[in-house]
């Protein structure tokens, strides 16, 4: 099973954590995007699919932007944690391209493989 979805101006994974007054916290706008991010997947995922699921994924996206691609990939993974999969230890196989472009934006697909 595949499923495709496209993403906006994700934040690096530098960005989300800060510390303010001896804590860490998750700033607005990185709750913000989380949010919205997993509106998007959760829409794009066929109704037929139980999820999380538990199997192993394949991961494939192209990024558009100017950010660290490895930051990307790991703000997307964790993003995906509870809404399509239960840990992003299931992520099997990664193949990631990076357009350097001003207009931030990532288009994910994933492959659900069958368990054996």
């Amino acid at each position: 099973m595949i499923i495709q979805f496209e993403l906006d101006n994700p934040p690096s994974k530098k960005n989300r954590w800060s510390v303010a007054h001896g804590r860490i916290y998750t700033p607005y706008e990185v709750k913000k995007w989380m949010k919205q991010a997993r509106a998007v997947v959760k829409e794009a995922v066929p109704e037929e699919l139980k999820v999380p699921i538990e199997s192993n994924i394949v991961l494939m996206l192209a990024y558009y932007g100017k950010k660290d691609l490895d930051n990307v990939l790991s703000t997307i993974c964790d993003m995906l944690q509870g809404v399509l999969i239960k840990n992003d230890k299931q992520v099997a196989c990664v193949q990631a391209v990076k357009f350097p472009m001003k207009a931030e934006k990532v288009t994910v697909i994933v492959g659900v493989l069958n368990e054996v």
